[in-house]
């Protein structure tokens, strides 16, 4: 029997519920994020959207930002690992192309999720792009705060 997907587009869920879902996805310690840099992080996207299991474990997630004209980018796309394959990420994908639709959405996929995104429409822009970054490690503890009149 398939279940519907439910997505929800807010941030209804809690930053520990989130840290769950990280530790499992990633196979660490929930420890290793920080209440206060999980709030920043979840406070600073324009769009979040989530999946719960039946028992209302947050199962998915999908972050995003947009112009609302010419990029949407995908900050984070995470399905807990033993829920794959059940169309919660696809769910997820689509909540955020309706949001704004004809508006080019990028995402920026680890090598193993590649054939995902490519199953879900997804392609090589005509100009390829390369990410770069200068930031490659995350501050210590709880660093990272935002105030509203920053994001």
């Amino acid at each position: 029997m398939t279940r519907d997907i439910h997505v929800e587009t807010d941030r209804s869920f809690s930053p520990e519920a989130y840290a769950e879902l990280m530790a499992a996805v990633h196979r660490d310690e929930t420890s290793r994020y920080p209440g206060a840099t999980l709030r920043a992080a979840l406070q600073a996207y324009h769009f979040v959207a989530h999946v719960r299991s039946e028992a209302g474990v947050l199962v998915g997630y999908l972050c995003a930002f947009s112009d609302g004209v010419f990029a949407t980018f995908v900050g984070e796309l995470v399905v807990q690992t033993r829920a794959r394959g059940g169309g919660i990420g696809a769910a997820l994908l689509e909540s955020i192309e309706s949001v704004w639709p004809g508006v080019p959405v990028y995402a920026l996929g680890f090598r193993d999720t590649r054939a995902f995104f490519e199953r879900q429409g997804y392609c090589e822009p005509p100009c390829p792009l390369d990410v770069l970054t200068k930031l490659d490690t995350w501050p210590e503890g709880d660093a990272i705060t935002l105030d509203a009149s920053e994001g």
